[in-house]
């Protein structure tokens, strides 16, 4: 299934369909989305996306947001470790080279939504705006899949 999400009409029309599993909008693709429902009713939860640049020059993801009713904030995080212990940390922007998927995934680089205003429940599809360095913003319908019991983000 093919989409192209243009603004709230679009989105609308794609929330009502069910979601996109791949999309292209001004050449950057995108596969594999959803948000992970949180835990036992936790304040966050995290959120993995594949991403493809097919805009012919490299670009970086910079940026995301979500509507304010669904979080208090949201970010790019990644993880790091150092002398046996794995901490997560605010990611500034991710590169997107030129052709090459890149997967935001758990113990990797990943979605954080943080300060939920209210339980995420399995099935419903949460808007995420991702923002890159070419100016370009790509609306994303992130369909809430159950949590696996898991100690990873």
């Amino acid at each position: 299934m093919r989409c192209r999400p243009i603004g709230c009409i679009g989105l609308a029309l794609l929330v009502l369909t069910g979601g996109c599993q791949q999309s292209k909008t001004e050449g950057i693709t995108y596969s594999d989305n959803y948000i992970r429902a949180p835990i036992a009713n936790g304040s966050t939860s995290s959120g993995y996306i594949t991403l493809v640049n097919e805009t012919g020059h490299p670009i970086k993801l910079t940026g995301l947001s979500i509507a304010s009713t669904i979080a208090e904030k949201a970010g790019l995080y990644g993880y790091v470790s150092s002398d046996g212990k794995t901490k997560m940390y605010k990611v500034a922007s991710i590169n997107l080279p030129i052709g090459k998927p890149v997967a935001l995934l758990p113990g990797g680089y990943h979605i954080m939504l943080m300060g939920l205003k209210h339980p995420l429940t399995p099935a419903t599809d949460i808007a995420v705006t991702f923002e890159f360095s070419n100016g370009e913003k790509l609306v994303v319908a992130m369909p809430v899949k159950a949590a696996q019991h898991t100690m990873e983000h």
